[in-house]
């Protein structure tokens, strides 16, 4: 392997299935939690009870922060009537704030929301606590602009993304 030189050597072909895999993945997780999945549920819903909700949960200041970089603030704010007519989407919320599963729903307060993102359905028992759960995830998303100095949907998707902290840490040592 030296001397290249040798014209018989045959350099084989890999083959990139494990990134094919990989793109079908993470397209269906688009589809089911990230930005396509609230854009195509927003698209369905009613505008105006969107933004009265929007301004009946969110202060003034967090929707002006999000606003001053040309975005909407379902876009970080989980508000009840987007959860409510697509209860999956709590998994959009959940990954934005960099939460896995396991340290989101392990316990007794977030616990019984499992089934929103899981399965797309909330049960009699949990609708009612919709809004103070958006109510509390609201705080995290005030938390996390009020931490960022920039917003947009390429960090939006890159925040979704987080749960690869770990090898971006190593990278960069």
């Amino acid at each position: 392997m030296d001397d290249m030189s040798d014209s018989t050597l045959e350099i084989p072909v890999l083959e990139p299935n494990m990134q094919v895999d990989f793109y079908y993945r993470l397209k269906s997780l688009n589809e089911l939690y990230l930005f396509y999945a609230l854009s195509k549920t927003v698209a369905q819903l009613d505008l105006p009870i969107i933004d009265k909700q929007l301004h009946d949960y969110v202060d003034q200041k967090s929707l002006k922060k999000v606003a001053s970089f040309g975005l909407r603030g379902e876009i970080f704010f989980p508000i009840p009537y987007i959860i409510e007519n697509n209860p999956s989407l709590l998994g959009y919320y959940r990954l934005l704030f960099g939460f896995s599963k396991k340290k989101f729903y392990n316990g007794d307060v977030f616990g019984p929301f499992n089934l929103l993102e899981e399965r797309g359905i909330i049960k009699p028992g949990i609708k009612n606590y919709i809004p103070q759960l958006c109510s509390s995830l609201i705080k995290t998303a005030k938390m996390l602009i009020e931490g960022l100095d920039e917003l947009s949907l390429p960090i939006v998707h890159d925040l979704q993304n987080s749960n690869h902290r770990g090898r971006i840490k190593r990278w960069r040592k």
